[in-house]
């Protein structure tokens, strides 16, 4: 620790002239211990940031398939909607084609089970290690908190109301008239067997009774669908606020 220098001042008995030497030393001493120590910040600091921004990136693309899935299921939800329109259309003619109307109900029902499941797999992991703290912008971190909370309690509402449509198809005690014999799937399954389609086509005609019934099934559906339109309308609203508030975020990384 001692250079030459100070063994000579010591070993002459020079404390005074030593005193700055000695003072020297140790400045530079707690100079270096300093500058390690801020290097060592710094470089702590540089590994938070690059795993923010990739924080950030990894919640962009989760944003962004969640957007890929809303498009999708508005797409099948304006396919429903057309098709328990085009349900109701047909049910007032004068003689409702049994097959047209068929095949609108079982459009106006196909995959209303479908629901949104947000990829929260990216905010989980960051919650899961203790990294939350890591997402320095709080605006940032609250908006992103409320977005899977406030998607995930309308997705539960539009997947209530969905499981009201298949209970609504399967509440019938009269299928037959109701036009399940001319649902393509079940014809389709029967075409070939011993069963003669016709003849019981023919055996429960599509009475005014059931024609009554299944007009109100088909404003049923008309309601629910509608419904299910606002409800998958709103969380794309925030499927695009959170995707362009993360968006230079992520470009920011990058």
């Amino acid at each position: 620790m001692f250079g030459s220098r100070a063994r000579k001042f010591l070993s002459e008995n020079q404390y005074t002239a030593y005193l700055p030497y000695a003072l020297g030393e140790m400045f530079l001493l707690v100079i270096g211990i300093l500058v390690a120590l801020q290097i060592d910040n710094w470089n702590d600091n540089r590994k938070e940031s690059v795993l923010e921004a990739q924080y950030y990136c990894r919640l962009y693309e989760s944003a962004l398939q969640d957007k890929i899935q809303i498009n999708q299921l508005q797409t099948e939800m304006a396919a429903r909607l057309t098709a328990s329109i085009g349900m109701l259309a047909a049910l007032q003619e004068q003689h409702p084609d049994r097959d047209h109307v068929a095949k609108m109900m079982l459009a106006a029902i196909r995959l209303s089970g479908s629901n949104f499941k947000p990829d929260t797999s990216a905010f989980e992991d960051i919650k899961s290690s203790g990294n939350l703290n890591v997402l320095q912008d709080t605006v940032i971190k609250d908006q992103i908190s409320r977005y899977y909370s406030d998607v995930m309690a309308i997705a539960a509402n539009h997947s209530g109301n969905a499981d009201h449509i298949t209970l609504r198809f399967f509440s019938h005690n009269d299928v037959i008239g109701a036009g399940w014999l001319n649902i393509e799937f079940l014809k389709t399954t029967l075409d070939g067997s011993a069963v003669d389609i016709e003849y019981l086509v023919n055996r429960f005609p599509l009475t005014e009774t059931i024609i009554d019934s299944l007009i109100t099934d088909s404003l049923f559906y008309i309601a629910i669908n509608s419904r299910g339109t606002v409800h998958l309308q709103n969380i794309s609203n925030h499927i695009t606020d959170i995707t362009q508030a993360l968006e230079p975020k992520c470009d920011d990384a990058i």
